[in-house]
């Protein structure tokens, strides 16, 4: 159970899985910091927390910016309060342009998903070591870092695959200083950012995946895979030689239209995959 000065750290909360995480907490009387670059739309969020049950605090912050990170962790850290959980759900995607690729686009997704989860567990590291029984971090990551599939989808795989990958190296290296490490990889989640794609198969609602996340970190898991018939598809699809993969690719209609101009795309897949979290840096 938190204990009286426990807080919850949520960056990326203005929207998605973020804010319901937020809505979940707040539900169970819970202290949420609500992180991240709109004030205009954490201050709503806070709202509903606080409607909800909760003490909600509000702190601007760009994951881009180390800077910005320790101000945020310090307004929350000055009131007293003990950083029981960090979940870093922010995130960023834009299609990957199969026809002209792009580096400096690969980079702009890097530096929000990959860099920007550096830089908070740079910043959270030395403050959970520091506290009197550590603290939680669950970094939100994606299924598609099991296994990019051929398409537009490319550059946020990598991103994920990076972030899944850090996780793993870091997370027995950090449980022996008190610091648990939590890796959360989920698929498609209904929000403002998967709106305007097509083609989504096991689509969830963020109540729904805010619900099997704290559901994992309540037992134990140090990674954490949902909805189960998704995750198990994944681990099919690693199992697939490269080739095959390719084969499927290149048998799929050539004509259809992708968000950077006509490709093929697997079945059930979208070139222009969004973040699952659906939140904002």
């Amino acid at each position: 159970m938190s204990g009286d000065g426990d807080v919850s750290v949520i960056v990326g909360a203005s929207s998605g899985v973020g804010r319901s995480l937020a809505l979940a907490l707040a539900r169970e009387g819970r202290r949420v910091g609500l992180v991240g670059r709109s004030e205009e739309r954490l201050s709503r969020v806070a709202r509903e927390v606080t409607m909800f049950g909760g003490e909600p605090l509000v702190a601007l912050s760009d994951v881009r910016d180390p800077a910005s990170i320790r101000a945020a962790l310090a307004q929350i850290t000055l009131r007293g309060w003990h950083v029981e959980t960090a979940f870093l759900s922010s995130g960023i995607t834009e299609g990957t342009d199969l026809q002209n690729f792009s580096a400096a686009a690969l980079d702009a997704i890097l530096q929000t998903n990959v860099v920007g989860v550096a830089n908070w567990l740079e910043a959270l590291q030395p403050l959970l070591r520091a506290q009197p029984g550590g603290g939680t971090v669950a970094v939100l990551s994606s299924l598609s870092a099991r296994r990019a599939v051929p398409g537009g989808s490319a550059n946020y795989s990598a991103s994920k695959a990076a972030v899944s990958q850090l996780c793993d190296g870091l997370r027995a290296p950090w449980a022996r200083q008190g610091i648990r490490l939590v890796t959360v990889e989920f698929g498609f989640v209904r929000t403002p950012m998967t709106a305007r794609m097509e083609r989504l198969p096991l689509l969830m609602e963020p109540e729904d995946a805010a619900g099997a996340i704290l559901d994992g970190l309540r037992r134990g898991q140090p990674v954490i895979r949902f909805p189960r018939l998704a995750a198990l598809t994944m681990n099919a699809l690693r199992l697939l030689p490269a080739g095959w993969l390719d084969r499927l690719y290149r048998g799929s209609d050539p004509g259809v239209e992708t968000p950077h101009g006509p490709g093929n795309e697997l079945p059930g897949y979208s070139s222009g995959a969004e973040s699952p979290s659906g939140a904002e840096e």
